[in-house]
């Protein structure tokens, strides 16, 4: 794209910010598109949304081993280190007050600042820490950290805080091409493809053609557009290795989180979001309707799927659980009606006879393996113990792992 840019705002704090910076200049270089490195206090955008300062230590515990494994994977997919500080998150003021106080361009003491805390351990929050930085890169860091202390220098932090609040910055990385804000290093796909580039990998619909792939479990529930999405592709994907399996999304939040509903979200990443998912669906050449999200009472579908399962067998339950899915997140119908449901089952030429206790049994049995949302996909290898991977993002990495890729574990 001639004369096109990609800007990415983050804070060394964030390490899914780290891992996003060690591909974006590749990227932006393999494009022939300028890459503008946008820093920002990642606290200062917390605090404007609500989100906890220390937005780690406040997930779930089984959100929080999935998110050390998500990190791990991604580490070893990107090719780079990645090491857990001790006491993260660090605050990192003083290190983006110095970057801006020694002036762009940004690149090379973003990389050192980024390696510094996630690759060095070195503590970006005292002083000594942010002063090895500059000297190791061949700045003056005396000169550079007297200017960091001045009031030009901390308004502008602020008010580069402020400007990515107003863009609709939630989190980090945040990218923007054409003011379209891709949000986590699991949207630079979406960046090169916004950028004119080409992603091809895996095709959106191409088979497997592969020799094995384990055995995997898709746990859903039909209130998700992105466990609509999951379904549909993943039965491509992994072919005959995938088994669906409905589980009560309600029952794992109230399980997980202590509450049936989901955790509270500001308005900016709602707004992403719905944004991001008419996205997803167009990519992959999927009907969705306007309004896929909103609060639907699916036990009637899911216990009935469970029913048609346990009486004609797992494949009449896969053809029911996408008409089901059709249904609500194509043409919008409404699913807590039970004629609904019937006449999908009727046109299958499949009958349902419902027992009390399914539902609850198939989601114990995802809990247990540390599920605490939809779609979550579980590999099941003869040689290793069952792994987890959450979201629709994450269908490739389960579908390279489950084809062989050891990294991915």
């Amino acid at each position: 794209m001639k004369d096109a840019q990609v800007e990415l705002w983050f804070d060394f704090s964030c390490p899914y910010a780290y891992l996003g910076f060690t591909q974006a200049p590749r990227l932006a270089a393999e494009l022939g598109v300028r890459l503008s490195l946008e820093p920002m206090l990642l606290g200062g955008v917390f605090r404007a949304r609500a989100v906890p300062q220390n937005l780690a230590g406040s997930l779930s515990s089984q959100k929080a081993t999935h998110n050390a494994a998500d990190l791990r994977r991604y580490a070893a997919l990107f090719g780079v280190p990645l090491h857990m500080p001790s006491g993260h998150p660090l605050r990192t003021v003083s290190a983006l007050r110095a970057m801006l106080a020694a002036g762009p361009p940004f690149d090379t003491l973003t990389e050192a600042f980024f390696r510094a805390y996630w690759v060095d351990g070195i503590d970006l929050s005292k002083p000594e820490g942010v002063a090895h930085v500059l000297s190791r890169a061949g700045r003056d860091a005396q000169v550079i950290m007297r200017r960091a202390e001045s009031d030009e220098i901390k308004n502008e932090l602020r008010v580069r805080t402020d400007r990515a609040i107003e863009k609709g910055v939630f989190g980090a990385p945040a990218f923007f091409v054409d003011g379209v804000l891709h949000w986590g290093q699991d949207r630079l796909d979406e960046v090169r493809l916004a950028l004119g580039g080409v992603v091809d990998l895996p095709p959106p619909f191409a088979p497997a053609r592969h020799a094995h792939t384990a055995p995997t479990d898709l746990y859903f529930d039909f209130a998700s557009p992105f466990a609509y999405l999951a379904v549909v592709r993943a039965r491509v994907l992994f072919g005959p290795a995938l088994r669906l399996r409905p589980i009560s999304l309600s029952t794992v939040l109230a399980e997980v989180n202590g509450r049936p509903e989901r955790p509270f979200m500001n308005d900016a990443k709602a707004a992403f979001l719905r944004a991001d998912i008419q996205r997803q669906a167009a990519r992959h050449g999927l009907p969705l309707c306007a309004e896929p999200f909103g609060p639907v009472d699916t036990e009637a579908a899911l216990s009935m799927t469970l029913a048609i399962e346990r009486v004609h067998g797992w494949a009449a339950a896969e053809a029911f659980a996408l008409a089901v899915f059709r249904a609500r997140h194509e043409r919008g119908e409404d699913i807590e009606d039970t004629e609904v449901l019937v006449g999908l089952a009727r046109a299958l030429g499949v009958s349902t006879e419902v027992q009390s206790g399914e539902l609850s049994a198939a989601t114990r049995e995802a809990l247990a393996l540390g599920v605490f949302g939809v779609p979550s996909f579980v590999l099941r290898p003869t040689a290793r113990a069952p792994s987890l991977y959450f979201g629709h993002d994450r269908l490739s990495l389960a579908l390279l792992a489950a084809r062989g890729d050891s990294r991915l574990y």
